[in-house]
């Protein structure tokens, strides 16, 4: 059926004499194919081109519109026909890629036979987490299958050998999906941002467990496999990539023979290699008569889509006519553009010394200094000083209006007004009605540029209009150099009367610190000890605690007054940071303790196997990985080695889930990579994958202190004038706030023009400096860092919170390793502050 019906459907050729002498050759194998034997054996040549011939006569019609368009989608058998009414069905899959149609019958025959070896097909199939695999022999050996089956020594006929046999099978199963959703995790991620929950965690450790599972399986059956005839594979485009596309790859991914299953498949399991084994290997025989073999084939046919009718091409039909080019521009005009361009990117750029000199030579070209910018320069501002103006250089203003004479009355085009729709924060422009005029200081944006047009005017008052407002300048005031020192020496009043309280307060803390001890609150086991008299309050004392402190210790644990002598050293070392100047070291800090300023060795046991004794700790963000991004390959490999010689430790401002988002990656945690895990400077932090003790900055500063900083933030931000703005502008973490006048919700290159513009103007700088005159009684400390933002947190919770955490096992050297780091004390400083005991 396949060789004969194919003509019809391709739209009855004719044949020669030669192909039809095949034809008849074909159909005799085709009956002769059958392993029963007929009356149909001893037909001579003729009876078979009778039925050829018949056949052909009732298949034969003239062709159709519907017969001549190209087929649909082939079926995956290959049919034979053994008449009168018997088909034989035969998966093409079994056959090699190159083998026609014509040649199907022969390399059945070839099938049948097993061959030295034998044949045998390689069966795998993943999906979902599961897989199963199978090595099968489909049919023995030439000398098996010839082998009579004989008699068991009791008189009983021997079972048949089977006609199947599995050689190799194995079927496991790995965590990668979710439940009732479908979809690998790896899939999801590519899609959106990495999920940092526990179970996405487990699932991508059982993506790469499955995978490294599957080719160390391939790698075991190798042998096995190279001899097998087929490979089956069915699994989706990303889980293909398990069994071709790696180094060492068993199977290649050009491989001829390479196959999936032609029909549809259910879960991965070994039962279900079974039933596709007997799918392929079974032979489908149907027994249709020629009248249904037409009425199948005419629904087929009807059911293919019909070409849709071409539209009648109208004769009088006008041709397209061709699109218009714009107009070649003459030298002079060129030349005009590029004057223009250059000018606009001086200006753009605030390049005053190249504009002065070019501006000599080609300005009077360029019809002045008060010369309309032409419309298509890009800019809607009317002048050169009105497009200086809205792009807030400062000092080509100042050039414009003081050297140059620049006009500032001229009024601003309209479509710069419906454009420049918005003004900065604290202007000093009148209010201006719908439908006013605006001029080139109504396009001023920042202060700076404001305050040139005012100086201007106080230097120059006779040059224009400046205060006018029907026809002048519309500048609001002038700014006298009188002005610019008295607006200076309210400054200087504001800063120095801050640092006076700032000084009062410490002086108040100092005092109350004195006059008020601080005992550790210890729960002492009940004893029959003698009561002692009170301590004095004044005279020697011991460092970390009153006089006497040790006795009251007596009676506890040893795990207890170790816990004890922490607590009493931290606090001495607080009180030494703020007889040393002040406060703990900068946020940014890189501290070298020497192995001599030490008399014991480290005391935990836990690092005992380390052969050097000395915490190795990494910031994140530009030092082990690029800001906001994951560790690469390479990077861990450098930190696993590191990790069997020292202890190693990161550090990140960030909270815990950003961190475990960056380094935890191929499924591995990042608690199980590193000995120390701090979050937050410390305030969250794991030891050897176990939580220690955590702080919180909303306890801290109080849930109405908060909202009211939190409040001043947001309506500073928004009165903010920045090129661009995005979301997240306030962050908060476990134990600090992160602010963003940019907002963290930018993409990387937003985040780099960001950082480009807050270099040139400052915007961070200022907006800590009025948050710190603001809340100065808070006890905070704002910390820029990163590209982007600054944080907030309690004062002396900053990166060098997390020494407390490791005070206890007396490291020998605590080296940290950072983007922007800087030498804060000395190693003799560092011994006095953290272990004033070795002195």
């Amino acid at each position: 059926m396949q060789r004969l019906l194919g003509p019809k459907l391709n739209g009855g050729n004719t044949v020669s004499e030669s192909q039809f002498a095949q034809l008849v050759d074909g159909l005799e194998d085709s009956l002769s194919g059958s392993a029963s034997s007929s009356e149909g054996e001893s037909d001579d040549d003729s009876d078979a081109v009778a039925t050829l011939i018949q056949k052909t006569r009732k298949l034969a019609r003239s062709p159709s519109p519907t017969e001549l368009t190209p087929a649909g989608p082939g079926t995956p058998l290959a049919w034979f026909h053994s008449p009168p009414s018997t088909q034989v069905g035969v998966y093409k899959v079994l056959f090699p890629l190159s083998t026609p149609a014509t040649s199907y019958m022969d390399e059945l025959k070839e099938m049948q036979e097993g061959g030295e070896e034998g044949r045998s097909w390689a069966m795998f199939m993943v999906a979902g987490g599961h897989f199963a695999g199978a090595v099968v022999r489909v049919k023995g050996p030439g000398s098996d299958a010839d082998e009579p089956g004989g008699f068991t020594k009791k008189g009983k006929p021997k079972k048949p050998k089977p006609e199947t046999e599995v050689l190799r099978h194995k079927t496991f199963h790995r965590y990668t999906t979710r439940r009732k959703q479908g979809g690998s995790q790896s899939t999801n991620d590519n899609a959106k941002s990495k999920a940092a929950s526990a179970g996405a965690m487990l699932r991508r450790y059982g993506e790469q467990a499955l995978r490294d599972d599957i080719r160390n399986l391939l790698q075991d059956w190798s042998e096995e496999i190279e001899h097998c005839e087929r490979i089956f594979i069915r699994a989706s485009v990303s889980n293909r990539r398990i069994f071709l596309d790696y180094e060492g790859a068993v199977i290649e991914k050009g491989d001829e023979r390479l196959r999936t299953f032609p029909f549809p498949t259910r879960r991965p399991t070994q039962s279900e290699l079974t039933r596709c084994l007997m799918e392929l290997t079974r032979a489908k025989v149907s027994h249709l008569t020629e009248e249904e073999l037409r009425a199948q084939d005419e629904a087929y046919l009807a059911s293919l889509p019909k070409p849709k009718p071409k539209p009648p091409t109208a004769a009088s039909a006008e041709p397209e006519k061709p699109k218009e080019k714009p107009p070649q521009l003459s030298r002079e005009e060129q030349l005009l553009h590029e004057k223009w361009d250059r000018v606009l990117d001086m200006i753009a750029r605030g390049r005053v010394d190249v504009l002065k000199a070019f501006w000599e030579r080609e300005g009077d070209s360029l019809g002045g200094i008060n010369a309309p910018v032409p419309d298509w320069a890009g800019q809607r501002g009317g002048t050169l000083l009105q497009v200086a103006t809205q792009t807030g250089q400062a000092d080509v203003v100042r050039w414009l209006l003081e050297e140059m004479r620049a006009d500032p009355t001229l009024d601003v085009p309209s479509s710069a007004v419906e454009e420049d729709g918005h003004r900065s924060d604290a202007s000093d422009a009148p209010a201006l009605p719908a439908g006013s005029r605006r001029t080139a200081y109504d396009l001023g944006r920042s202060r700076a540029v404001r305050d040139v047009f005012r100086r201007c005017a106080a230097a120059h008052p006779d040059w224009w209009d400046w205060l006018g407002t029907e026809k002048g300048a519309r500048v609001p005031s002038v700014l006298s150099a009188e002005m610019e020192e008295g607006r200076e020496e309210k400054k200087k009043v504001r800063r120095k009367g801050l640092k006076d309280r700032v000084k009062e307060r410490e002086a108040r803390e100092k005092e109350r610190e004195s006059r008020t001890p601080s005992p550790v609150p210890v729960e002492v086991p009940e004893t029959k000890t003698k009561a002692k008299p009170a301590e004095p309050t004044s005279g020697p004392r011991r460092l970390g605690g009153t006089v006497g402190a040790s006795e009251g210790i007596a009676g506890l644990t040893p795990e207890m007054r170790a816990k004890v002598e922490r607590e009493r050293r931290a606090r001495a070392a607080e009180a030494r940071l703020k007889a040393l100047g002040g406060g703990r070291p900068p946020a940014n800090f890189t501290c070298t303790v020497i192995a001599d300023c030490f008399k014991s060795t480290m005391a935990a046991s836990v690092f005992a196997d380390r052969p050097q004794k000395k915490l190795v700790l990494f910031d994140v963000d530009d030092t082990l990985t690029p800001p906001r991004q994951t560790v690469s390959p390479e990077m861990l490999r450098l930190l696993r080695a590191l990790r069997k010689k020292v202890v190693i430790g990161v550090i990140s401002g960030s909270d815990f889930v950003k961190v475990s988002e960056q380094l935890s990656t191929q499924g591995n945690n990042v608690v199980d990579e590193f000995d120390y895990v701090f979050g937050e400077n410390g305030l969250t932090a794991y030891k050897l994958a176990a939580p220690l003790p955590s702080q919180s900055f909303i306890k801290f500063v109080g849930e109405e202190r908060y909202k009211v900083l939190a409040n001043f933030i947001l309506h500073y931000i928004a009165d903010l004038d920045i090129p661009i703005k995005r979301g997240t502008f306030i962050e908060f973490r476990n134990g600090m706030i992160n602010v963003s006048p940019l907002g963290r919700n930018a993409t990387m290159q937003e985040r780099k023009d960001f950082e480009a513009y807050d270099n040139q103007h400052g915007v961070r700088v200022a907006f800590v400096k009025v948050l710190q005159e603001k809340f100065a009684d808070y006890g905070i400390t704002f910390s820029i860092g990163g590209k982007i933002s600054f944080d907030v947190f309690p004062n002396g919770w900053d990166k060098t919170y997390c020494l407390r955490h490791v005070e206890d096992e007396k490291f020998e050297e605590i080296h940290f390793f950072g983007d922007s780091t800087q030498k804060a004390y000395t190693a003799r400083q560092l011994k006095e502050i953290f272990l004033p005991e070795f002195q």
